[in-house]
């Protein structure tokens, strides 16, 4: 007793041999199920066992092993053997381990309701057909590193005292993990999952890692918690993933990766999110996302399809420098950092043809780019931010010190016109000293509500226009005085009358004329009587001095602004 049963090194077993390999087991290695239970389960037998418990390497049982419902107070191996009818260890207790390493098992393995105080080892290449582990628990590690599982395995309700190792280059048809605790880490790292991988409302106290060249088909994380960091990163998604309602209190790393469809609503992040250089071929949808640092969607990444990221909220910066989008909705989101479309340190964010970035009604602290990284298409409508340039950005790539006219055509980018971000813009220019550049800003916000003006309101700002720049430019006002005043003198000349008053010039006339509410001098209105053709101009001129006048004071009073 306390000596590993090694069929492979005892003599008259043959070599050592591959339980994969159906051909060559020599009938001398066949164990039968009664032997395993008298000797695990009956006195003396049981009583005789050292705390090395029994450990058998190489055994060959073509009959059902039935262990269910079993006490063992004895650690229990089984390694390199090969089961070839099903096998049941549903609700078995043990507090000492179980290992089953390099095993192979064309049957049905039934470990549901299994206590385990210590270790479950399934690993060491072995290979399973259907397992169920539902409603199992076991106290420390659960390894199935670089084992394959050519069935179903059901790990609903599982509970892992440590980390659940599913790593190794191991392989995986349908998995569930619905609803299992996991207290240490879930490793996935490198292996291969074919079918549906079910982790709905899985709860991992520290992190899950499917990273590392992983492959994945379906992959179902909805309400899932983990406790730590969640890592993607290099691995390939060919199915849905659908990480809806997900909690990480760490960090969501799904840098260096491919993914097909991809769900995030209502997903929260208390770190970062990273996308960075990924590659995602269906839709993104992460509207209601709510994420405590950054979101990294920036290196080189590639969107097939428009993402989503509607009334989402960011603690951090939104990072997009550098990568493609077919198009962006960022509809009510909001960025508590930077929304960044390039820097110093960053290329310009790529659009493909006819992209439209939507930030209708978004916020964002402040505005990072390069002039070249915006689409041909914008939606500004109700776009709120605090500031234009970044942390670091240099002071001639700093949106508020360009030339207004790239402002303007910034934007006339907007489909529609709307206002509000003019105001905006000029605002944040305002407030950054740049009184100018935001009047400017105004006078073009006129400009664009003229041009889509119809009927008496489109005359009504043309007039605005040309008499005092729409309350901007009410020196235009002073420029009509002048002219006007010169036409009046030229109109006196021509016509005679200002050589017959005595008036050889006729400037002071004309202006005094064109002022309303006063007189510069009174012999102007009782001793000189403009006659003929001449008499009907001096009522437009006066007519136009009310005129200039009236706009002249709706300009500096600003309404007209």
């Amino acid at each position: 007793m306390g000596k590993i049963a090694d069929f492979n090194k005892a003599e008259g077993y043959g070599e050592e041999l591959d339980p994969k390999d159906p051909k060559g087991w020599p009938s001398n290695r066949i164990l039968r199920p009664a032997f395993l239970e008298t000797i695990l389960l009956q006195e003396p037998y049981r009583g005789a066992l050292t705390r090395k418990g029994v450990t058998i390497v190489g055994a060959w049982f073509t009959e059902a092993l039935d262990l269910s419902s079993a006490t063992l107070d004895h650690q229990l191996g089984l390694g390199d053997c090969r089961f070839e009818s099903n096998v049941r260890l549903s609700r078995l207790k043990t507090t000492q381990v179980i290992s089953l390493v390099g095993s192979k098992f064309t049957g049905e393995l039934d470990m549901s309701s299994l206590k385990v105080g210590s270790s479950l080892s399934m690993r060491g290449g072995a290979e399973f057909a259907e397992v169920a582990l539902r409603s199992a628990k076991i106290g420390g590690q659960l390894s199935m590193i670089g084992s394959k599982f050519t069935g179903k395995l059901v790990l609903g309700s599982l509970e892992v005292g440590r980390d659940l190792s599913m790593r190794g280059g191991a392989e995986f048809a349908e998995v569930s993990l619905r609803a299992a605790k996991i207290e240490g880490s879930l490793e996935m790292d490198g292996s291969k999952f074919t079918g549906r991988v079910d982790m709905d409302k899985l709860q991992v106290e520290s992190s899950l890692f499917m990273r590392g060249g992983a492959e994945f088909a379906e992959v179902l994380l909805i309400g899932a918690k983990i406790g730590g960091q969640l890592s993607m990163i290099g691995s390939k998604f060919t199915g849905k993933l659908d990480m809806d309602s997900l909690e990480v209190e760490r960090s969501l790393l799904m840098r260096g990766a491919e993914f097909a469809e991809v769900l995030l609503i209502g997903a929260k992040i208390g770190d970062q999110l990273s996308m960075i250089g990924s590659k995602f071929t269906g839709k993104l949808n992460m509207n209601s996302l709510e994420v405590g640092s950054s979101l990294f969607m920036r290196g080189g990444a590639e969107f097939a399809k428009a993402p989503d990221l509607i009334f989402s909220e960011v603690g951090g910066n939104l990072d997009i420098s550098g990568s493609t989008f077919p198009t962006l909705d960022l509809t009510g989101t909001r960025v508590h950092g930077e929304l960044r479309l390039g820097s110093d340190e960053h290329p310009a964010t790529q659009w493909r043809k006819g992209a439209k970035l939507i930030l209708r009604n978004a916020e964002v602290g402040a505005l990072q780019d390069l002039p070249e990284a915006w689409p041909d298409h914008l939606e500004l409508d109700g776009f709120t931010y605090g500031r234009l340039g970044g942390l670091g950005a240099a002071a001639e790539s700093d949106m508020a010190n360009r030339d207004v006219s790239w402002l303007k055509e910034w934007l006339r980018k907007q489909q529609s016109f709307s206002p509000q971000p003019y105001e905006q813009l000029a605002g944040v220019l305002r407030k950054a000293g740049q009184k100018d550049k935001a009047d400017d800003v105004l006078y073009a916000r006129r400009e664009s509500e003229r041009v889509g003006a119809k009927g008496l309101h489109k005359a009504w700002m043309f007039l605005q226009k040309i008499f005092i720049g729409y309350g901007y430019h009410n020196l235009r006002a002073v420029y009509w005085v002048g002219a006007l005043v010169a036409i009046g003198a030229l109109v006196l000349l021509y016509s005679g009358q200002g050589p017959a008053h005595n008036m050889p010039y006729g400037l002071s006339y004309s202006l005094d004329m064109l002022l309303p509410f006063v007189k510069l001098r009174e012999s102007h209105y009782t001793e000189i009587v403009i006659c003929g053709w001449a008499k009907y101009y001096f009522y437009f001129h006066k007519l136009m001095g009310y005129v200039l006048a009236s706009f002249l004071v709706a300009g500096i009073s600003g309404l007209t602004k």
